[in-house]
């Protein structure tokens, strides 16, 4: 068999049965001389045709072109081989000796082959000298191949460079796992939430692993607030293994923890205790989540849940809506309501008092609410209406929203803001509730709010609401009386005009139900096809999604609504009706007999462009009018993919209509773009194809073609072409196309072709040079770089590209002595060095690095020094000597420019390292200068030791507990000083233990503050103190006791309780304790002890 016999046998067929004729030819074939020269005439032809090749031979065992195959320039071509070699262990000596020399294409495809192979000898055969050659970018790609020692080995070294953590994790938990927790280890608490979302994607599959040191790493080594990125994705696992140690963390008032209360979560978390749980509403108070915590709990165990979080305060106490008391059984809910209105707040707000009395039983709210509905105030009959309807649902007695509904005769002499309210309410109740004879009255209460003069778009729209989940409930329960009223409200509406939302109708269904649902809805779906209308029909069939696939009779409507008469209607009916992957390549082939012009709907498109290319000679072979396409519109679809699935000489024939659609008279610009940047695609078309659009008139058309010719089947033979452009106006898409021809050139070969790019004129285009020989590693890359950098008229822009591409190849010397030249260059390139971030570099040069960041600290130019002032406390952990330099910084009082940014970066250092020696000799330092007032300084020493102060007490409160430790130290020392008293009383209060006993540390406050100002400003920081960092420690009332016989502990006496009381409910302890300090003998106890209001007028 030749090429033509065979193509003959293939060109009638569609792309599934084009496959099975090569298998079946290739099987048949195998081991003859026929199949080799069939092979050969086949690998002559560009494009499809080597597919066709590769596939054939790996079908028949043809090794000798396997073998040639997988150094195929034709990176397709290679990468089926490489796969397909890769995964059956075989050839690894061509492999290894192509790896070397190999573009970067190539090396990507054999790395993502080696990663999906069962085997991890390989990796470790070609780690050693893919990093060596390549680098360790390179390197890490290949790790998840490798096995379980090499891993452990390399990953310290790697992991910076790890494209994806959470594939290695997948092959190597116990490794990865390790090593996290030694980088949480190594790490300071700020650093914890970097290494955290290092490794986030990673979590699941540890904690598939074992889930406890997952969760003991969270305890003990989380970060300081918030959970890792992603955690999403795996909360709801850690939940269900582990709901008691999982709701601590949650509820952990100092992390502030935001999450989603999913469904999943909240029911893994209900096998946690109460008092878990309890904390953990506790901490959603005040956030828009406590709504969807609380409803995601049993309505048994809402109400123990919530009055354990409120701690004895009432809702409104607490801040809480009055709706919170919705979420509760009625006993619970009765009670509360009962309570508060016992309460002066709620007496005295007739809004609140109305809302509070709606939770009371039935029969006690309805007369007082029915008054309220008969007001002469519009707003008061607003604020009315949707608390009566609503009081009625929460009975959860259908008859008593029968009568309630029945009872809404004034409804329809209404204004439109009370319709409305009470449409909203009406659309909020159970539709569960609604008896067969309560649907008339809804329908007569729709019907008016609809037919009111005044009536709004809001109303229309709460009324279509109710409607749709009168149709939704109709469809679940099979009741067709329910439909049909859902129906008739919705046509008033004009609702018909929307789409019908059925949406997820499958996941509320029980297996086999959706028979029963299309029964109840066939008449009317009848009924509505007979006059064209497929409304009901196709939101049935997308809300059912998969399950549409098995009922023909819903299918037959679906075929029915293709041939409607509203083209969106069309629309949505093809794309249904072709969902079902069985029997799509019969009906695509139908839809487009009936109307050519439906290439124009995707799924058509997709249809016949993936699997149906038997079609694409209709398509491609005439005009093509109908429905979406007018007589005398040249019509040429833009498919999209790859289209390796057609026949060569289709898509030489689509080519030819995509050039004449680009030159065409009179075609529109973004046509003719959407058509070269088409052509450039096609397999086999090559770039020949795309050229005469070079020299097109049109700007647009002329810099599509550029970007086109990077994608055909050859990039690196259109490498210098593109590069010719370097130095023009087009440079800017020209060489950004390059970028990607440049990764299927050997290395070898892109140096000499970027050379002279590297000498141009374009800055830019330099620039890119000098990132793409750093990144391709290219032999003789340093040589090239270092060369460059040597010429003194080197632009200042392509030096900084120089010191960014370092980065690539820290592993050779002479790129560190560039680097070490650029921190002491001029500014602009000095500060180049600061953009690296500690993970862009391997761990074994950062203290390197880091040294390098801080010459740049100490740059003359004072912006540039701000700047690696700014950059250097990240380096901090490897560069250990650097703190001194910021310390001279900070405290040499003839430098004005740089010393605040010197102040921050002591300060994360702190963070980092726990160490408060740097900050404490700041201190000292400065509080041992003699100041000086002059006509343009004022006490710089002094204003300098406050800037530390507040910006410790700023930034401790969402630190972790190493800085809390050093802003203690610190104000040990400050309040040694007597002018510095105030500054350091104000970090004690800051550094206050957020767990355990305050009493010691409030009492070392009080002894020190042995001045009324002092006493009195201390009072307000600790107040302030309390309020950031809660008030539920249940030690508080005796340590505000304890502090009470002095008049400055009697002070942070009434601070502590002027926070905590409110959140006790002011209950008799904490208002005789105020009542006390209102008596106490010290004036300023009792002033500030009166300014606390126990109860508001």
């Amino acid at each position: 068999m030749d090429l033509e016999e065979l193509s003959a046998r293939l060109d009638a067929l569609d792309y599934p049965a084009r496959q099975r004729v090569l298998a079946d030819t290739a099987r048949s074939l195998a081991g003859s001389p026929a199949l080799t020269a069939l092979l050969a005439e086949l690998d002559a032809q560009p494009g499809v045709a080597r597919m066709w090749a590769i596939t054939m031979a790996i079908v028949a065992g043809d090794q000798t072109y396997v073998r040639g195959c997988l150094t195929s320039p034709d990176m397709a071509v290679a990468g089926v081989a490489l796969n397909h070699c890769v995964r059956r262990g075989l050839h690894l000596d061509v492999i290894a000796e192509a790896l070397p020399t190999a573009p970067m294409a190539w090396r990507t495809a054999f790395y993502r082959a080696l990663r999906g192979s069962k085997s991890l000898a390989w990796g470790d055969s070609v780690l050693s000298s893919v990093r060596e050659r390549f680098g360790d970018h390179e390197a890490a790609a290949v790790l998840p191949a490798c096995d379980t020692e090499t891993v452990a080995a390399l990953l310290p070294e790697l992991d910076f460079a790890v494209p994806n953590m959470e594939a290695l994790a997948l092959r190597h938990p116990t490794v990865v796992l390790d090593h996290l927790r030694r980088r949480l280890t190594e790490a300071g608490e700020t650093e914890r939430a970097d290494v955290w979302t290092r490794y986030g994607a990673a979590v699941r599959s540890l904690l598939r692993h074992d889930v406890g040191q997952v969760l003991e790493l969270l305890e003990q080594r989380g970060p300081v607030t918030g959970l890792p990125p992603g955690a999403g994705r795996w909360l709801v696992m850690l939940a269900k293994a582990e709901p008691e140690r999982a709701a601590a963390i949650l509820g952990d008032p100092g992390r502030r923890i935001r999450f989603d209360p999913s469904r999943g979560l909240c029911q893994a978390l209900r096998q946690a205790s109460d008092t878990a749980l309890a904390a953990l509403v506790r901490a959603a108070i005040g956030d828009v989540r406590l709504t969807t915590l609380l409803r995601r709990f049993p309505p048994s165990q809402r109400a123990e849940l919530l009055d354990g979080a409120l701690g004895g305060r009432d809702i409104v106490a607490a801040g809480l809506p009055v709706s919170v008391l919705d979420l509760l059984p009625w006993p619970a809910r009765h009670a509360h309501a009962r309570r508060l209105l016992t309460t002066r707040r709620v007496a005295d707000d007739p809004q609140l008092l109305l809302e509070v009395t709606a939770r009371l039983p039935w029969a006690e709210a309805e007369p007082v609410l029915r008054a309220r509905t008969a007001r002469p105030v519009a707003a008061e009959r607003e604020h009315a209406y949707p608390l009566l309807i609503g009081a009625a649902a929460a009975t959860r007695d259908p008859a008593t929203v029968g009568r309630a509904l029945a009872s809404l005769t004034r409804l329809p002499n209404e204004q439109d803001p009370v319709r409305r309210t009470a449409m909203q309410a009406i659309a909020a109740i159970p539709l569960w509730l609604l008896a067969a004879s309560d649907l008339p009255q809804l329908e007569k209460i729709a019907t008016d709010a609809l037919d009111a003069r005044d009536t709004s778009w809001i109303t229309r729209r709460a009324v279509e609401s109710v409607a749709m989940g009168l149709v939704r409930h109709g469809a679940v329960t099979t009741d067709s009386a329910v439909v049909d009223c859902g129906l008739r409200i919705l046509e008033l509406a004009g609702g018909h005009n929307r789409t019908l939302n059925l949406r997820d109708l499958n996941r509320n269904l029980p297996r086999g139900a959706e028979h029963a649902v299309f029964e109840v809805l066939r008449p009317r779906i009848a009924a509505d096809a007979r006059v064209d209308r497929h409304d009901l029909a196709l939101a049935l069939a997308q809300g059912l999604h998969r399950r549409a696939w098995a009922m023909p009779d819903l299918q037959d409507y679906l075929a029915a609504a293709v041939t409607a008469a509203a083209d969106h209607t069309v629309r949505q009916a093809i794309d249904l009706w072709l969902a079902p992957p069985a029997t799509r390549s019969e009906r695509v082939e139908a839809v487009f007999d009936r109307d050519p012009s439906t290439i124009t709907v995707h799924s058509v498109s997709n249809a016949i462009s993936g699997r149906r290319t038997d079609l694409l000679d209709r398509v491609l072979g005439r005009p093509l009018h109908g429905r979406f396409v007018n007589r005398g519109v040249q019509l040429v679809p833009i498919f999209p993919g790859s289209l390796r699935n057609w026949l060569p000489r289709q898509t030489a024939l689509y080519a030819t209509l995509l050039a004449d659609l680009a030159t065409a008279p009179g075609k529109s610009v973004w046509e003719r773009t959407a058509a070269v940047r088409r052509l450039g695609s096609l397999p086999g078309v090559g770039a020949d194809a795309v050229r005469p659009f070079l020299a097109d008139g049109e700007v647009a058309v002329v810099e599509t073609a550029l970007a086109a010719l990077a994608w055909t089947d050859r990039p690196d033979r259109v490498l210098g072409e593109l590069l010719g452009y370097a130095d023009t106006d087009r440079a800017r898409v020209a060489v950004y196309a390059a970028t990607r021809c440049a990764r299927s050139v050997a290395p070898a070969a892109l140096l000499a072709a970027l050379r002279p790019v590297l000498a141009g004129r374009k800055v830019t285009s330099r620039k890119e040079a000098v990132r793409l020989v750093a990144e391709h590693r290219v032999p003789g890359a340093v040589d090239e770089l270092t060369a460059l950098w040597a010429d003194p008229d080197l632009h200042r822009d392509v030096r900084r590209g120089i010191v960014s591409a370092a980065r690539w190849l820290l592993d050779d010397s002479r790129m560190w002595t560039v680097l070490a030249d650029a921190a002491t260059a001029e500014p602009a390139v000095a500060a180049a060095l600061t953009d690296a971030r500690t993970f862009t570099v391997a761990e074994p040069y950062r203290a390197r690095y880091g040294v390098l960041v801080r010459t740049v600290a100490g740059h003359p130019d004072p912006d540039t020094a701000r700047a690696g002032l700014t950059a250097w406390p990240a380096w901090a952990a490897w560069d250990r000597d650097g703190a001194a330099s910021l310390v001279t910084v900070s405290c040499d009082l003839d430098s004005t420019a740089t010393w605040r940014v010197a102040v921050d970066g002591l300060i994360t250092i702190s963070a980092l390292t726990g160490d408060a020696a740097p900050l404490r000799a700041v201190a000292t330092t400065l509080a041992g200068v003699d100041d000086v007032a002059g006509p343009d300084r004022d006490l710089p020493a002094h204003q300098r030791l406050r800037y530390v102060a507040e910006s410790l007490v700023s930034r401790v409160g969402m630190s972790g507990e190493a800085l809390r430790l050093v802003t203690q130290a610190l104000s040990e020392v400050l309040v040694g000083f007597a002018d510095h008293r105030a500054d350091g009383l104000a970090l004690a209060v800051a550094a206050l233990p957020r767990r355990g006993d305050l009493l010691p540390a409030l009492r070392g406050i009080a002894a020190v503050a042995d001045r009324p100002v002092l006493a009195w400003r201390v009072t307000d920081r600790l107040a302030g103190w309390l309020a950031a960092h809660g008030t539920e420690r249940p030690s508080l009332l005796d340590t505000a006791r304890d502090l009470s016989p002095t008049a400055a502990g009697a002070l942070l006496a009434v601070g502590i309780a002027d926070k905590a009381g409110p959140r006790a409910g002011w209950s008799a302890p904490w208002r005789d304790l105020v009542l006390a300090l209102r008596e106490n003998a010290d004036p300023d106890v009792r002033e500030r002890a009166l300014r606390i209001v126990m109860a508001s007028e």
